[in-house]
Parts: structure tokens; sequence; C-alpha cells
């Protein structure tokens, strides 16, 4: 089915495009009605409004009437517009046929995936190769990453709805492969919509994918490490969670983008950007277990990135009533404790019981609830140690982990 039978391009020129195709601002037709009908009321009152009696110089009338008409809409109602992404013509496109399966596999993906968050397909044919998705006026974040400069809270609770999107798309078994901001889509109300699908993969047991072997599996400067030597079929959901990390930073940082993993370099360290926020070491944790060097570091999808997520958001958001006196204590032992550790040298750490240092975290931690009540709740149950006792037995416990946790504690009192 011709694209034009139902859509009218509002604009000759392409809005967007890449070596795939390109995307025209389309309005339906069929919504507004806004075809010539002989029988439409507008004919009639034109006829009423002119003395032209013939038919042909009525239509031209209305045509005339009717451009009129759509410039208002466009103006006013772009959210009644939709976005066409057409295939170029063969001789234009880099490899025609991967393009057709490309746009093929979007579609499904599309279709298969429905949440408030991911871009919505509004028509489309699959053999004629072309498809129209919601237009967003806004346009999209990476212009705009800004408005959310410094700001932890709001960049969390932003993005929060987009990672729980990506997790519907991990759900259903697809990597997108794809995001970065300048795939990110503002709509009206501010909410962040994750759009292109055209590098997504499909994980089933045909290994079905919408590139190459050895094509690009993403976009150079958002892609994990390990995304450069592995072929399509071995992408893993962990692909999506490094770039949702790097979203994360590039929105509080305002800079376009991060190199490499470069996170908790001292120039791309929130921490030393924005001196005066001492929540932002929270998101640098967020970073640990996302923008990472090496695959197995990183978090495995995006169900999971989510779930660190609202934990900060919750320390975020309660904050902590603190009793001083008795609070500097405990941040004194903790940061006494932490001092020591990071002093260890591996062959000290290898010769001591982690255990008895996991133990005076957990007493540690115990302390701070007795006196900050709002610590029950504020800390998630996995932040502490298992059999969380004065007396509980603790069993190969990372120093890693008691390093981390004694930091925790002593900025939760902070």
């Amino acid at each position: 089915m011709d694209f034009n039978k139902r859509w009218r391009l509002l604009d000759e020129t392409p809005i967007g495009g890449g070596g795939q195709g390109k995307v025209y601002r389309v309005i339906d037709e069929d919504r507004f009605k806004i075809r010539y009908d002989s029988n439409n009321p507008l004919v009639h009152s034109l006829r009423n409004l002119t003395s032209v009696a013939k038919e042909s110089e009525i239509k031209l009338l209305y045509e005339m009437f009717r451009d009129e008409i759509l410039k208002m809409i466009q103006m006013e109602n772009s959210e009644n517009h939709g976005a066409l992404k057409v295939l170029h013509n063969p001789e234009e496109a880099r490899d025609p046929e991967l393009a057709k399966d490309r746009i093929k596999k979007e579609i499904k993906a599309m279709n298969d995936i429905s949440h408030p968050n991911l871009i919505e397909i509004l028509d489309y044919d699959l053999d004629s190769y072309w498809f129209v998705s919601k237009y967003y006026l806004n346009g999209t974040l990476e212009k705009k990453s800004s408005i959310y400069e410094g700001n932890i809270v709001k960049v969390l609770n932003s993005i929060r709805p987009l990672v729980e999107g990506v997790a519907a798309i991990h759900d259903a078994k697809y990597v997108h492969r794809d995001i970065k901001s300048g795939n990110i889509f503002i709509d009206s109300a501010g909410a962040l919509i994750l759009g292109d699908f055209g590098l997504v993969y499909y994980e089933d047991k045909d290994h079905t994918r919408l590139s190459k072997t050895f094509d690009k599996v993403g976009s150079s400067e958002w892609m994990p490490p390990w995304g450069n030597t592995m072929k399509i079929e071995e992408v893993r959901p962990t692909f999506d969670v490094f770039s949702l990390g790097k979203l994360i930073w590039t929105m509080i940082s305002g800079i376009p983008s991060l190199p490499y993993w470069y996170w908790d370099k001292e120039e791309y360290d929130l921490t030393k950007m924005f001196p005066d926020n001492s929540k932002m070491w929270l998101v640098n944790q967020l970073f640990e277990k996302s923008v990472v060097e090496e695959e197995k570091d990183c978090l495995s999808n995006a169900k999971v990135f989510l779930e660190e997520i609202d934990k900060t958001i919750i320390i975020l958001g309660n904050g902590v009533k603190v009793m001083r006196d008795e609070n500097d204590l405990i941040k004194t032992k903790a940061l006494s404790l932490y001092t020591s550790i990071e002093k260890m040298s591996d062959k000290q750490k290898n010769q001591l019981a982690t255990e008895d240092y996991g133990k005076e975290v957990n007493k540690l931690f115990l302390l701070a609830r007795l006196e900050n009540p709002d610590l029950t709740e504020l800390i998630p149950s996995d932040l502490l140690f298992d059999n969380f006792q004065l007396g509980g037995t603790l069993v190969s416990t990372p120093w890693s982990e008691i390093h981390s946790k004694l930091l925790i504690l002593h900025n939760l009192l902070d």
C-alpha cells in the first residue's frame, strides 16, 4: 500500500534519516478528512460563498482553503502528526536487501513491545517498506540534556520510566543496541521516549538479527567496549545497560558524551564536577555497575538496573534524620575501618578474615538504625550483609563489598 493513500507529507524536506532511509513529518488525512470530497460540508460552504459554478474551479478553491487549514493544524496540533520512515531508493542505499530486512524487523519489534516510554507505531506496510510512528515536536534529548544538569533527583525520576521500557524490551528477548541521547525523544509532558529500533536484535533459537554477522553492532560513542569484538548474535542486554549508564552521566553532567568508561577519571567524576552536591557519590555507584570496561562487571539487564535506580531514588527522596553526637561517632568508626581497608595490601587482605570486618560493619549499621529509625526503611535489605545479627556468621564476603558498604554508611549519615 502506498503511504500517500492515508498520510500527507507536511514538508518535502526530510526531518531526519540515515543509511537506511529518510524520515518525514506527516499527517493522517483519514483522521482529519482533509481530502477533497464533493459531498464535504466545506465544499458546500464554498459553493454558497462563491459564484464559481464549475466543479474544477470549486475544487481548486477547496485545495487552497485546505492548505491554509493544514498550516493551522501544523502549528497547533503537532501531537496529531506522525513521523514517516521510508527506505532509500535502491540506488541510494548502501545495502538495499539489509535495509529491507532491518525495517521489517524494526516494525516487528515495535509491534511486539508496548510501553508508554517506547515509541508508538501508528501505521505500516511490510511489503512497501515504510512505517509511521508518533512525532515529537520537542525533538530529542541530544541538544537538551542541559535542562537536567546537576539535578540527580530530576534525572533519575525522568529516566526511570524509560529504563522500565528497556526492561520490557529485554523481557521480550530483544536488545535495542542504539540507546543514546539522539534516540531519546521528549514528549509534550516532558517524558522521555526511546525510539529508533533500527538496530534491534532479537535473541531466539534461530538467532534472528537485523545486521550481518560482522556488521556494526551499535553507535561507537555509546556502545560498551566488549561490543567492539563481538558478533551480532553475541549481543546481550548488558549492551543496553552500559548505554543507559552513559545516558544518566550525560544528563547530569550536561556534556554530550562520556569517553569510554571514564566516569571515575578526575575530569569526568561527577563528585568533582559538582563538589557542593554531597549525594553525587550515589550516582557513581550506579556507574560502578553499568559503565564498566568488562562485561562481567555490568548488571545483567535493565530490570536489575532499574532496581538499583530505585534504591538510589529511595535514599535521595527520604534523606536521613540524624542525631549528630552518636552519628558522628558511628561515622568516625566507619571512616576508620574504611581507611584501614584502603591501606591494606593484597597480601594483608589474604591473611585476614573478612568475616571479622563484616561483623564490625553489621554492628555499625545496627547502631545507625537504633539512632535513626528512618534507616530501617531507607536502606534496602540487600545493602546489609546476610544474617544481620551481632553474632551472625559471615562467609567469604569480598573486601570490595565491605569497603563499599562502609562508604555508604558514612555518606548516609553525612
